[in-house]
């Protein structure tokens, strides 16, 4: 993976980082148990979406495609026979197979 793409991939999401809405949110609203529960499923529901933007962004580099794969081959036109490493090696150097 080239130093840019893994510099992004860390700006995007920081090793061991969880989404925590209420880090945002004065700490006395915290107390509420509802209020709690309700910002703990969006906690949630935010890191489920951070991670589909990182897996989307993983997808536009052939280095780190896995189901974004089949994209780089219809445009070099390449054949499915090879395993993911082999269509990577494929797609890198721009060869028709």
């Amino acid at each position: 993976m080239s130093d840019l793409t893994e510099y992004l991939f860390r700006f995007l999401r920081p090793p061991n980082y969880k989404v925590d809405v209420n880090y945002y949110l004065p700490k006395f609203l915290a107390k509420d148990p509802e209020f709690n529960e309700t910002q703990r499923v969006l906690s949630w529901e935010h890191e489920r979406y951070q991670l589909k933007i990182i897996d989307f962004a993983k997808q536009l580099n052939p280095y780190t495609a896995t189901w974004g794969l089949s994209d780089f081959e219809r445009e070099y036109g390449l054949q499915r026979k090879f395993l993911y490493g082999h269509r990577r090696n494929l797609q890198r150097l721009g060869y028709k197979a």
